[in-house]
């Protein structure tokens, strides 16, 4: 919100109005846009549980806007890269030495640093905007780093939040609450140390992106790519000693293949035999996951290429998504999803609940809450219909 108010300038006429004409790209002169980049945050809510469709459809949003920006922007007026380095970016000192030629600021290439952190106050005096929109960028940053390296505090106080600024020899330093604070994952941290021993597992390359409850990988403990990998594993996950091996053997092999992953789970789960496994939480979080993780998103590019031409793929780009799996599933094949939700909720009406607190308790009350969060996908999805604003492009 704050980066499309930046580009709006109030009045072209008024002094105010200057860093959003250098910020947009309007002002007079031969300079052009600058902007942000989203850096780490596709990759980041891949794994992110979205059991509310205004959440998965604000992450395309999001992603579809800044990756419009970003594919206009020169590379080196690209401002506020914290997740990279802590540095001052040939971007912002490029963004604060035209406003600074603008305003009759001396020094401003050589002196940015100290502009943009306050220290020196000839910019954030005349544009508190200034300070708010960077104030923004990094704790956005900052948020996307895995619970294990952010701030552990439970409750805060708003004042806790105010981040001061500083230039320290060539790095921004920032404190807030109530400590010194980066937007870069550390090297060697405890979550750096977790991924570290998980490098090696499917998907889990990068610090970026938190550890999912669909992935096969996390489940068995071991390296999982393909169908083949599940063959030869040396333990399959057992839940509490509630699944048979061959089933959870299965149930591995479906979570192998993220794209078609979820009709073959709610087929799975949807078995006479197998629906009373729900009662396991562990197994709840992986149908969670599997159905309201939006997995890896498609840019306006990547869905105009052609299909692959070999079999087996040289990658996986082709089964990305604009908007998420589940919004995927529910416009191109909404039958199996929808005949799964309704054979789960007649399961929930014919079984006795029994006395308070019992097992079948627990089940129906999961049952009916999973189908009410795919019941909120498919409204939102038919009342875009009716407003003419699809979901695909």
């Amino acid at each position: 919100v704050m980066d499309a108010l930046l580009r709006k300038p109030l009045g072209k006429l008024d002094g105010s109005a200057q860093i959003s004409l250098h910020y947009s790209g309007e002002a007079p002169g031969p300079g052009t846009a600058f902007g942000l980049d989203p850096g780490a945050f596709a990759e980041a809510s891949e794994t992110l549980l979205f059991l509310a469709p205004e959440y998965a459809s604000l992450r395309s949003l999001i992603l579809d806007y800044f990756h419009s920006i970003r594919t206009t922007l020169d590379d080196e007026h690209v401002i506020f890269q914290f997740d990279q380095s802590m540095t001052c970016s040939v971007g912002e000192r490029h963004f604060v030495e035209q406003l600074g030629l603008c305003l009759g600021v001396e020094k401003a290439h050589r002196e940015a640093p100290l502009l943009i952190t306050g220290e020196r106050g000839d910019l954030i005096e005349l544009f508190m905007e200034l300070a708010w929109f960077r104030d923004v960028v990094f704790l956005w940053k900052m948020l996307l780093l895995p619970n294990a390296v952010a701030c552990t505090k439970d409750n805060w106080r708003a004042m806790d939040s105010l981040l001061t600024w500083a230039w320290k020899g060539d790095k921004y330093s920032v404190q807030g609450f109530e400590t010194s604070l980066t937007a870069m994952a550390p090297k060697g941290s405890v979550f750096g140390n977790i991924k570290g021993g998980l490098a090696w597992l499917a998907g889990y390359s990068s610090d970026d992106k938190s550890l999912s409850a669909a992935s096969p990988a996390v489940l068995s403990g071991e390296k999982v790519q393909t169908e083949d990998d599940i063959l030869f594993l040396k333990y399959v996950p057992r839940f509490n000693d509630l699944m048979k091996p061959s089933d959870s053997e299965l149930l591995l092999t479906y979570l192998s293949a993220p794209y078609i992953r979820v009709p073959l789970i709610l087929g799975f789960f949807t078995d006479r035999e197998r629906i009373s496994l729900l009662r396991e939480p562990q197994l709840q979080a992986v149908l969670e996951a599997a159905l309201f993780e939006p997995g890896p998103w498609q840019s306006p590019e990547e869905m105009a290429q052609d299909p692959p031409k070999t079999v087996p793929a040289p990658s996986r780009a082709h089964l990305k998504t604009p908007a998420g799996l589940l919004f995927n599933e529910l416009l191109k094949c909404p039958d199996v999803v929808l005949n799964a939700v309704l054979a789960m909720l007649q399961v929930a009406v014919e079984k006795d609940s029994g006395r308070p607190g019992s097992a079948n308790e627990g089940l129906i009350l999961f049952l009916v809450r999973f189908s009410v969060r795919v019941e909120s996908y498919l409204l939102f999805i038919i009342e875009h219909i009716r407003r003419d604003a699809y979901l695909e492009r």
